[in-house]
């Protein structure tokens, strides 16, 4: 593992035991906006990480800096593992107040031509998701 990323893992308070999903990781550059404060951590990892491992990183991350965002570069991601995220980012977004229920949501995502396909189930479901989306 590079020591640029170990550090990096160290300073967030990753658990030990997930560092081995970094092993092949490569720090590309982190960005510092000097007048706002804000961070931006750009990684390049051989494959999407464990939600559970992405959620940790979510959770410390202010252990670095107050404003800060991870972008991650995946060389070879299989996106069945995306599916896995998605309730993550369903309770992230009712955590939010964006969305109401989740579970109106929760059955009616698939892949379809290497992309994340959502379907609403009617004409409001799509105005209040295109709302939402970034």
């Amino acid at each position: 593992m590079e020591d640029k990323v170990k550090l990096l893992l160290e300073r967030i308070h990753l658990n030990p035991d997930n560092y081995s999903f970094f092993e092949h990781a490569h720090l590309e550059k982190i960005i510092i906006n000097r007048q706002s404060g804000h961070w931006q951590v750009l990684l390049t990892l051989p494959e999407f990480l464990p939600v559970t491992i992405y959620e940790e990183i979510e959770q410390n991350k202010t252990q670095l800096a107050e404003h800060i965002d991870f972008q991650y570069l995946v060389e070879n991601g299989d996106l069945t593992i995306l599916l896995t995220y998605y309730p993550y980012f369903l309770q992230q977004l009712q955590q939010q107040d964006k969305i109401k229920l989740t579970t109106i949501y929760s059955e009616n995502l698939h892949l379809q031509d290497q992309r994340l396909v959502l379907q609403a189930a009617n004409k409001i479901e799509q105005l209040r998701l295109e709302e939402i989306k970034p």
